[in-house]
């Protein structure tokens, strides 16, 4: 199994540590606590750059610590500018941000991530910023377009600046791989080729070692099949784009596999649940040899590996279909929220963000991979980067090469796809329901939720 987690470390994570080092002020003034820098403004983002703003992120004591070493640079880069940060958990931060929304009172400018985008652009909660690309007061010309365009709305019009992108991929312990006698994957892999693999290595590990977790209800794993086929997972009005055979093709290669017991069992599974601690993931316990996972857990997975039996974990892409690579890159980034009132701040402190060489190696890609090529390039470069962290930038950059196929995710991309999809493999692993009969289930919920 995995847990479904955020882009950067899509594990749950606790409020009370994520809030323990960002100290917030009081939110006096305008809405969402922006005070204007006293002079008006255009959609351009054009005017002084003074005031006070609020960015609010989700994260843990790690990255909130990393954030706010870019917020120091960027305060001092900007004498008498200040920006107010405000930090929540994953769990919580869009029930938060929906609040907000509802109110017309977000902060000025909220980290958004691709998959929630719609939920906010469909309610006009966010801004377009192309006049403030175009005017120079946001620079995105480092960002590659097929990346860039996951920050685009149904409009068309860039509602988010993606400054970091996570992808998922097969990560494996290879001190695992090579004593069941199947070795590395090969740089590029099938579907079929991954599936003998497991079933090749079940049979070889070590008592209480699975091949692999049981990833059949992971929505996003699913994405990669889906693409790799050439289909759509939604249509442009928001809609399932893909056949239903396309689902049932794809949970039968599963139950072959659970059958076969080179997965860990439904139990055990189900009693990790979709918000299980990373330590407890069975990669990372040493009980699978593999799981479909974000790359960039790669860095704090291996310590934990090391901690639970050791080996090497590796790190690659999810397996290719007929029409190539099925990857998709899940962007985090920064919007501008329509009650922002300081739109020149907001603006800078994007365009900071995004390009700063300083405040990208503070940030060292800890919410995905640093988007600027040049940022990235230099971080790839840097002596000081840890092996961990070279490693899923690689990978990044071989997706992002093949051309990684962009999605719009419809608004509650969540609850009305990725829990059910999750729910309804469950029935199915635990033989409550054979598989056909949870694809018609999964989609008729998924197409009753989407039509509203």
């Amino acid at each position: 199994m995995r847990t479904r987690r955020p882009a950067s470390r899509r594990f749950a994570l606790t409020a009370t540590v994520a809030a323990s080092i960002v100290t917030l002020t009081a939110c006096g003034g305008t809405a969402g606590g922006n005070a204007p820098a006293g002079g008006s403004s255009g959609a351009d983002g054009k005017g002084k750059v003074a005031g006070s703003i609020v960015y609010s992120w989700w994260g843990a004591a790690a990255r909130n610590q990393k954030t706010q070493a870019v917020i120091d640079l960027y305060q001092k880069a900007h004498p008498g500018v200040r920006i107010q940060g405000e930090a929540t958990d994953f769990t919580s931060y869009f029930q938060k941000r929906n609040v907000e929304a509802a109110g017309k009172n977000l902060p000025c400018v909220p980290q958004m991530q691709a998959r929630e985008l719609t939920e906010y652009t469909s309610r006009r909660a966010l801004l377009p910023l192309d006049q403030m690309v175009s005017a120079g007061t946001i620079d995105v010309s480092g960002i590659p377009k097929n990346v860039l365009d996951t920050g685009r709305g149904a409009d068309g019009k860039l509602y988010m600046v993606p400054t970091g992108a996570a992808y998922d991929g097969i990560m494996y312990n290879q001190k695992y791989s090579q004593q069941a006698g199947v070795g590395d994957l090969p740089a590029k892999f099938t579907w079929q080729q991954w599936s003998d693999w497991l079933l090749r290595a079940a049979p070889k590990l070590p008592k209480g070692v699975y091949a692999a977790n049981l990833d059949a209800g992971d929505a996003d794993m699913f994405i990669s099949y889906v693409q790799g086929l050439g289909q759509q997972l939604f249509t442009k009005d928001g809609q399932l784009g893909f056949p239903k055979q396309t689902l049932v093709d794809y949970w039968n290669m599963w139950e072959k596999l659970r059958k076969a017991g080179a997965t860990v069992p439904a139990a055990m599974q189900a009693e990790l649940g979709t918000t299980a601690p990373e330590d407890q993931s069975p990669i990372m316990q040493g009980k699978a040899m593999s799981a479909s996972t974000p790359g960039n857990f790669l860095p704090s997975g291996q310590p934990l590996v090391d901690a639970h039996g050791g080996g090497t974990l590796v790190m690659t892409t999810h397996p290719y279909g007929p029409k190539g690579i099925g990857n998709v890159l899940i962007t985090s980034g920064l919007s501008v929220a329509a009650n922002c009132d300081n739109l020149p701040t907001a603006a800078s402190f994007i365009s900071f963000f995004a390009n700063d060489p300083a405040g990208a190696k503070a940030f060292a890609s800890d919410n995905g991979a640093v988007t600027k090529t040049s940022l990235l390039q230099a971080q790839e470069s840097d002596p000081a980067t840890p092996a961990g962290v070279t490693k899923y930038l690689k990978v990044y950059q071989d997706i992002v090469s093949e051309g990684a196929p962009d999605i719009l995710y419809p608004p509650g991309y969540t609850s009305v796809f990725a829990d059910a999809f999750y729910r309804e493999y469950q029935q199915v692993s635990f033989g409550k329901a054979p598989v056909a009969t949870a694809v018609d289930d999964f989609f008729a919920q998924a197409k009753s939720a989407l039509q509203k």
